[in-house]
């Protein structure tokens, strides 16, 4: 089988050169060609913020949510007969 040379460039949907982020090799057995990209540096800083901001916000409203129903069964609410001791 002949065998062809080709130069690729690898680019992210953002845009970015993946230059440094992309090898190529050949299979073991078959010997066929393939390439290997790992993520853009760019979006996947952007993807660990979306998700950190995310986790945050999620794991503060269930703190709360859980801090305020601990609170009402320990009679931290003083509105309730409970409370007061009445």
């Amino acid at each position: 089988m002949p065998s062809v040379m080709v130069e690729i460039e690898v680019y992210c949907s953002c845009g970015e050169g993946l230059c440094r982020q992309t090898k190529s090799g050949e299979t073991r057995g078959r010997v066929q060609p393939f390439f290997e990209v790992s993520p853009c540096e760019k979006c996947l800083e952007k993807a660990r913020e979306e998700g950190q901001d995310a986790g945050y916000e999620e794991g503060q409203d269930a703190g709360y949510k859980e801090g305020q129903s601990a609170g009402y069964k320990e009679g931290g609410d003083f509105a309730t007969k409970e409370s007061c001791n009445l």
